[in-house]
């Protein structure tokens, strides 16, 4: 039995056929929407360490002047300085008052040979994603 002898015996591809179809890869087409958006949802912003000595508590800035004081990090062709993400320098004082809230954090402030991993960061206020939302609740999970 070939082909056209089947089409003739169950009857052609019609207007129901095509609507059930058509119905079918409706929730299919959602769902993969659904599933491509969190391709966007979950992208990670320009964020990092939060420097509790010399970031404002209230408005950090995500690019302070005084930052390579704090951060490890490499400067481009054009001398801007890009931090690591995820450490900082170790601060030489462990009381935060005795060098809170100066304008200018110098690199007195910090061992700049010893490095030490972040437990909060600032993140660039221009996007939102859910690695905003998700951080924050993993600390206090650890």
């Amino acid at each position: 039995m070939d082909f056209d002898q089947i089409l003739e015996e169950i009857g052609e591809f019609g207007r129901y056929q095509k609507t059930n179809y058509l119905l079918i890869c409706l929730p299919v087409m959602f769902a993969a929407a659904n599933s491509l958006s969190y391709v966007f949802t979950a992208g990670t912003p320009a964020y990092r360490c939060l420097i509790p000595q010399c970031d404002d508590p209230i408005e950090p800035q995500l690019h302070a002047h005084w930052l390579a004081n704090a951060t490890p990090g490499s400067y481009d062709k054009y001398g801007h300085f890009t931090p690591e993400n995820c450490y900082r320098y170790k601060a030489v004082s462990d009381n935060i008052t005795d060098v809170y809230h100066i304008s200018e954090c110098s690199k007195d402030f910090f061992n700049q040979n010893i490095r030490e991993r972040c437990y909060s960061w600032v993140y660039d206020d221009d996007e939102r994603t859910i690695v905003q939302e998700v951080r924050p609740s993993l600390k206090i999970i650890r």
